[in-house]
């Protein structure tokens, strides 16, 4: 299945320029783990040379020198001229100074070797970063088309086939994007035909009265209801003040993309377009009128037909009330029965409606 990237292509330079801008913050990012990486061995090899350091002090207090090879090829050791009484103190502490540098080595290599294995977690995640998100055209092109073409092809079986969930609803809402549009109906007046065949969307509300002769009537008001949209005194769609919804919305856009970003079009909003047609409508559907009585039984029953999501709200609110009262220990099958008892209500009556008997109390006995 073939998807559209039109609105993908349109964005394109923003998000490149939006990934260009998170790959130099990543890039820092990996650059600060390597920074601490050449820290750390640069205290690494502090700490070895002032080991080097310490020790040669000890010798040199203890008067103790490196010596040549002899004739025989064996090392000797040279001493020194030493002091008849060797400072001790002088010499605990040149020993004290050796197992603090060797312990400062100590902790310098454990700070190298965790900055080597944060270093090479960042390196991970930077690989990673750009493996997932591409920095060309193409490659971001796509890598769109592999994520839209799953919910493309859910789409399609949702609202595309006939055995879909939503098949209908995207039938009824065909109907009310021609016959209800008067966007739609200005210029057909010499596709009346065209026009009428889309009378038959109006089975997909399901209403009785939308059948029959229903139909009938609404066929002999189109011609006249087409003339009503050509009309430009009808209505001035350009002049219409701006809703304020409408306004809202575009503050919203001038903050979030610029001012000279936001396309002030109503047409580009749906909302606004869908408030304008209601208000070229609202004189058809006033109390009184009666030019267009079909159209308008049509419209007050379509519009009265509200489409809510307060079912699937309700049960997110149980799902908080349970939460609250249980935590986050309990069980999935027991927040899925809970759950069900509070969105049925009394299943005892719900039970007795489904399977048309009592249910018979058992006795603590019988148990």
């Amino acid at each position: 299945m073939e998807v559209e990237m039109k609105r993908v292509e349109a964005a394109l330079p923003r998000v490149l320029q939006l990934l260009t801008e998170a790959h130099t913050a990543v890039a820092a990012v990996k650059r600060v783990s390597e920074s601490n990486v050449d820290e750390a061995t640069t205290a690494v090899d502090n700490a070895e040379t002032k080991i080097v350091e310490k020790q040669a002090k000890v010798n040199r207090i203890r008067g103790i020198r490196n010596g040549g090879t002899s004739a025989n090829g064996r090392q000797t050791r040279t001493v020194g001229r030493t002091q008849k009484y060797v400072d001790e103190d002088e010499l605990e502490a040149a020993r004290l100074e050796v197992l603090d540098a060797k312990h400062e080595l100590k902790l310098a290599k454990k700070d190298l070797e965790k900055a080597n294995e944060i270093n090479g977690k960042k390196i991970e995640e930077y690989n990673n970063w750009c493996a997932k998100f591409p920095q060309k055209e193409e490659e971001l092109l796509q890598r769109a088309r592999e994520i839209s073409l799953c919910g493309a092809d859910y789409l399609r079986k949702q609202f595309l086939e006939q055995n879909g969930d939503m098949y209908h609803a995207k039938k009824a809402a065909d109907c009310c994007n021609t016959l209800f549009n008067p966007l739609w109906l200005k210029g057909k007046e010499n596709d009346v035909a065209f026009v009428e065949a889309n009378i038959v969307l109006l089975d997909e509300f399901g209403f009785s009265d939308f059948k029959g002769n229903f139909q009938e009537q609404l066929k002999a008001e189109i011609p006249r209801i087409i003339e009503r949209a050509n009309n430009p005194m009808v209505f001035d769609w350009e002049g219409f003040d701006k809703s304020k919804l409408f306004q809202t919305r575009l503050e919203r856009r001038r903050r979030r993309l610029g001012e000279h970003e936001v396309d002030e079009d109503w047409k580009k909003d749906l909302g606004e377009v869908a408030t304008r047609i209601w208000e070229w409508w609202r004189p058809i559907v006033a109390e009184g009128n009666k030019e267009f009585p079909a159209f308008k039984f049509a419209l007050r029953r379509i519009a009265l037909l509200q489409v809510s999501s307060c079912d699937v709200e309700r049960v997110f609110s149980q799902l908080k009330l349970v939460r609250d009262r249980c935590n986050d220990n309990l069980l999935e099958d027991m927040l899925e029965v809970r759950l069900f008892a509070l969105c049925n209500g009394n299943l005892k009556s719900l039970l007795i409606k489904a399977w048309e008997f009592p249910l018979v109390d058992v006795d603590e006995d019988d148990e």
